[in-house]
């Protein structure tokens, strides 16, 4: 399983990268900015699924290097693309800054975002992001879903 991992904090990412050399099967490719991360959403095949941060530059290095809610879009994209794709952040979908994504999701019938129910907290839980994306890209071969 190949997946595309978009997060711009170097500790989210390095706990993703360490998570993810544990996980057999499975190659991780990185990417902090919609730069580098659009060329594997292009067409569908490049990837198997994303786990996409919420807030995070448009572009690094350029005037558009301010953490935006790129994430959205992503998502969005990748339904367009019938690519797997759950949003991993490190806030409380309850929170002022996502509680207007959480209410999109579930509106548009999105998987749901994994949250640590806290305001930046210190990690995220790549564990259970994973989990959610197995479900979406094999959904039969899940326990839950039997």
């Amino acid at each position: 399983m190949k997946i595309l991992v978009i997060e711009d904090t170097p500790k989210h990412r390095d706990d993703a990268k360490r998570f993810f050399a544990e996980q057999s099967g499975v190659t991780a490719i990185y990417s902090s900015d919609w730069g580098g991360a659009k060329r594997f959403l292009e067409e569908r095949g490049k990837v198997d699924g994303v786990i996409s941060d919420i807030y995070f530059p448009y572009l690094n290095d350029s005037i558009w290097s301010e953490p935006e809610p790129v994430g959205v879009y992503v998502m969005m994209l990748c339904r367009e693309r019938g690519i797997p794709c759950v949003l991993n952040t490190d806030g409380n979908h309850h929170g002022k800054r996502l509680q207007w994504i959480h209410e999109m999701i579930g509106h548009l019938g999105l998987p749901a975002m994994i949250d640590t129910g806290q305001d930046k907290a210190e990690s995220k839980n790549w564990s259970q992001a994973f989990e959610a994306l197995k479900t979406i890209i094999a959904p039969s071969n899940h326990p839950d879903q039997k």
